[in-house]
């Protein structure tokens, strides 16, 4: 499969969110983060962003990259079908995410880290003080 390229040169993997009982089927932040750890496991070799859309009210996460292998390579990776891209638009794909979907990204993306990154002294000029410490009198 050859990459078209467009006019903006993006390429986009949008995965809509079905509803279930009037709610989604997974919370679009929760997504996003999802596709932030799955990317992490398999990094594009360009840039990337990952946005949450709510456009026509049809809740999205558009995962948009500089590169369209890296965009081809997502949506096969999640049985994404593309879409024929319009004069102005980005050349995109198009994935309904499903149970059976979201277990395989979950599985390969792994589970959340709720380690936060601390700089390292030599990164801050010397050791850090405990803000908890600091109290004014």
């Amino acid at each position: 499969m050859t990459t078209a390229t467009t006019p903006t040169g993006r390429h986009v993997v949008v995965v809509r969110v079905p509803m279930r009982d009037d709610d989604l089927l997974l919370p679009l932040r929760d997504l996003q983060n999802l596709f932030i750890r799955y990317l992490r496991k398999q990094p594009p070799e360009g840039d990337y962003t990952i946005l949450i859309m709510r456009q026509d009210g049809v809740p999205e996460v558009h995962c948009s990259f500089a590169e369209g292998r890296d965009a081809e390579r997502l949506a096969a990776s999640i049985h994404g079908e593309p879409a024929t891209p319009g004069e102005t638009e980005a050349f995109r794909h198009f994935v309904e995410i499903d149970d059976e979907i979201l277990l395989e990204i979950a599985r390969i993306a792994g589970p959340p880290s709720f380690k936060r990154a601390k700089p390292e002294p030599s990164e801050t000029g010397g050791p850090m003080r405990s803000v908890g410490a600091m109290r004014r009198r």
